[in-house]
């Protein structure tokens, strides 16, 4: 199945949701080098899908690349401001840093979120 995927993708690139989706199965396989290049194609392609930096973002602090992880973090955001596990997960990263007051600021705002989401039920 990834042979005819990735078939696909040298015919038609910018199919951005078959890139990220060929980044997760890599991913998963810890082929970190050919998840990277598939996450990459997949934010070429469709630069605005909080989604796809956001999962990025993950596997490059798997890979212990917190500064890259950030600017997608940062990225995400974007697209996905009223999501609290960007936030969260963009708080660990700024710890790794050591910048305590930015991963505060961000630990605070998924709270936030968190608990408008509660008051609205």
């Amino acid at each position: 199945a990834v042979d005819i995927l990735e078939k696909l993708l040298k015919e038609q690139p910018q199919l951005s949701g078959v890139s990220k989706w060929l980044a997760t199965l890599y991913q998963s396989a810890r082929l970190s080098e050919q998840a990277q290049h598939y996450y990459r194609q997949a934010i070429h392609w469709n630069p605005d899908d909080g989604a796809t930096h956001y999962l990025y973002a993950g596997m490059l602090m798997e890979t212990g690349q917190t500064d890259k992880a950030i600017q997608q973090y940062r990225e995400a955001l974007h697209a996905l401001f009223d999501d609290a596990n960007v936030h969260t997960d963009l708080a660990k990263a700024y710890i790794m840093t050591g910048d305590t007051d930015q991963a505060a600021r961000h630990q605070q705002l998924a709270r936030h979120i968190t608990q408008g989401k509660h008051r609205r039920r």
